[in-house]
């Protein structure tokens, strides 16, 4: 018997940034400009991706969803990706990761081109 599970491919592209020293963002209790400076611990707010793993056992699910049920276990991996920065303070956000979501091939590479020319 053969069971069916969905799988994800990643394309990741890697840009840099620039950040400053101090936030310009905005605290409206304040009526003021954040401020906040950013090279202090714990003043910018990371977003990121990490490996992971988490056991699971096939069975099979007449519902149209993955032939799978997840144990409690998830083991940590040893990479991650940033996917956006934000202050701490104000959550003011510096820059956020694109994400594109498709399903199956087609009409992938228009919106990568897409993404990559900033027209998303």
């Amino acid at each position: 018997m053969a069971f069916k599970v969905m799988i994800h491919d990643v394309l990741i592209l890697w840009r840099e940034i620039e950040i400053p020293e101090r936030c310009p963002g905005f605290v409206s209790e304040k009526n003021d400009t954040c401020n906040n400076d950013l090279t202090q611990d714990a003043s910018l707010r990371v977003f990121e991706y990490q490996d992971q793993s988490r056991r699971a056992r096939l069975v099979k699910n007449e519902d149209g969803s993955d032939d799978l049920e997840w144990s409690d276990f998830v083991g940590q991996g040893d990479d991650n990706i940033v996917v956006g920065y934000s202050c701490a303070k104000c959550d003011h956000e510096f820059e956020n990761g694109g994400f594109i979501q498709q399903e199956g091939d087609a009409d992938q590479w228009p919106k990568v081109e897409a993404f990559m020319k900033g027209e998303m």
